[in-house]
């Protein structure tokens, strides 16, 4: 993980949006293909994974990963609909997420 506690700066970010009444539960991503779409649903996801390929790339409507040799150093978020896209030759059969669906706007 890239924090030792994801749910409190989680929380944090979300307060300092004005963002206090939202459901949060976890997400897991199956990655049956090298290249998944998943439902544009609203809501963030923070990514909790650890120990990334080289090479993934995730790009939702408001943000893009793409892992290089280092892990990344802070919690990644993305909005929306996400495009993972596999590196030839990796393994990683999941990806886990925070996510967070806010109640009222």
């Amino acid at each position: 993980m890239i924090t030792s506690d994801p749910i409190q700066t989680i929380d944090m970010l979300l307060s300092s949006r004005g963002v206090k009444d939202y459901h949060m539960d976890f997400f897991t991503m199956l990655l049956l293909d090298h290249e998944q779409i998943t439902p544009a649903n609203r809501g963030w996801y923070f990514l909790v994974s650890s120990n990334l390929p080289s090479g993934l790339e995730i790009i939702s409507e408001t943000h893009a990963l793409r892992v290089g040799t280092a892990q990344p150093s802070t919690l990644q978020e993305f909005t929306g609909q996400m495009l993972v896209k596999l590196p030839e030759g990796a393994t990683l059969d999941r990806l886990d997420f925070i996510r967070i669906i806010p109640k009222s706007v």
